[in-house]
């Protein structure tokens, strides 16, 4: 018997869904896409934005602190989602009594949920759901940012490569199929990194049966490695902002991974919250002509380098920026404008090289680091 595994994107109220999602309006969110979901024996979708049930309480970090109601677990339930993604860069975002409601808040609605946890053994656990006599099992882990568990605190599964080959060994070993997702790579950028296609491939080579990633707020290509696929972006799934409108933010896909003798693939496209504030279904040749260009720049290592240069190129100005000493308005408009030149002299660049690149240097910088920001 064939398994059917539907398995989409970020999900985030913000601007005009969140008073949809707070009316919980399922059918003017999703409308065109819940018989898709509804096909598929298991549902999965990742929550980006913790649940709080009063005040804020955000943890201190970079970038945006999102946080969302009890009435968008709801809506996902009421979509036909039955397990929920939690291994992302904002599950901590409202510190422990956000992991703590939005775990309350999917246990009493029944939803299955993985890659988050009041501790780091709890955020690892793996997840295994049966459907007749199969069983499928679920890892997931994202990326170090600001939402990785510990011993002593609530947070998301990290993106450890030992501990997820292990995690992939032990689901190996009691269930029929093995699902990766894994929540990382650079935002707004549509290709992987050759570190991810290495390492999306390993997690084939150690035994998963597909690897799915998403994160970036783009869809990227994907690959089938050794007969199982991989999917290196699937773009928001429903991210309303309003100053990225008209752009590849609004664009994305889902897949149904269907489990037999071997594993098959399905792209559904759509169109999310651009003229209207909703997942729009797309015909299934909508993004062909780009995924096939995403697809032949994945296959060739060689033209998968030379763009991810490019990118770095175009974002030195603002990386050499972030690690500068200098935090102040006026300088970062003389930095966006170019007119200061460089931060740093060639024996500065070699020294900050040195403290990232080196595996030990890196590991005193982090926990440095971390003793400052504790």
């Amino acid at each position: 018997m064939a398994i059917k595994v539907f398995i989409a994107g970020d999900v985030v109220p913000r601007d005009r869904t969140i008073p949809l999602f707070k009316s919980k309006q399922t059918e003017e969110l999703f409308g065109s896409i819940l018989p898709v979901i509804n096909e598929s024996d298991i549902r999965v979708v990742n929550l980006e934005a913790p649940i709080i049930n009063g005040a804020p309480t955000p943890i201190k970090k970079s970038g945006p602190i999102l946080h969302t109601t009890k009435e968008t677990v709801e809506v996902l339930k009421d979509a036909g989602f039955d397990v929920v993604t939690l291994a992302n860069n904002h599950f901590r975002d409202q510190g422990e009594q956000g992991i703590r409601d939005t775990i309350k808040a999917l246990k009493n609605n029944g939803l299955y949920f993985v890659g988050g946890g009041e501790n780091v053994v709890q955020a690892g656990h793996i997840l295994y759901r049966s459907v007749s006599d199969r069983q499928i099992a679920f890892i997931n882990a994202c990326e170090h940012e600001f939402s990785i568990a510990t011993e002593g605190r609530g947070g998301s599964n990290a993106l450890e490569l030992v501990k997820v080959y292990r995690s992939i060994t032990e689901a190996r070993k009691q269930a029929d199929y093995v699902v990766v997702i894994i929540h990382g790579g650079l935002e707004m950028y549509q290709l992987p990194t050759l570190r991810m296609k290495e390492t999306y491939r390993f997690f084939v080579d150690a035994g998963a049966d597909a690897v799915v990633n998403h994160h970036q707020h783009c869809f990227s290509g994907y690959e089938v490695y050794k007969g199982k696929p991989i999917f290196y972006g699937l773009g928001n799934f429903c991210f309303d902002w309003e100053g990225r409108r008209n752009s590849i933010w609004n664009q994305g896909y889902a897949i149904t991974l269907t489990f037999s003798e071997k594993v098959e693939h399905e792209i559904h496209p759509y169109v999310q919250c651009d003229e209207c504030p909703a997942v729009c279904l797309q015909d299934n040749g909508h993004y062909k002509t780009s995924i096939k260009k995403l697809n032949e720049i994945i296959a060739d290592d060689r033209k998968l380098e030379e763009r991810f240069s490019k990118y770095a190129l175009e974002k030195k100005r603002d990386f050499l920026y972030t690690i500068s000493p200098f935090d102040n308005r006026y300088v970062a408009a003389l930095n966006r404008r170019g007119i200061l030149g460089s931060l740093y002299p060639n024996r500065k660049l070699y020294a900050v090289k040195n403290l990232i690149w080196c595996e030990s240097h890196r590991d005193t910088l982090m926990e440095i680091l971390k003793q400052e920001t504790n």
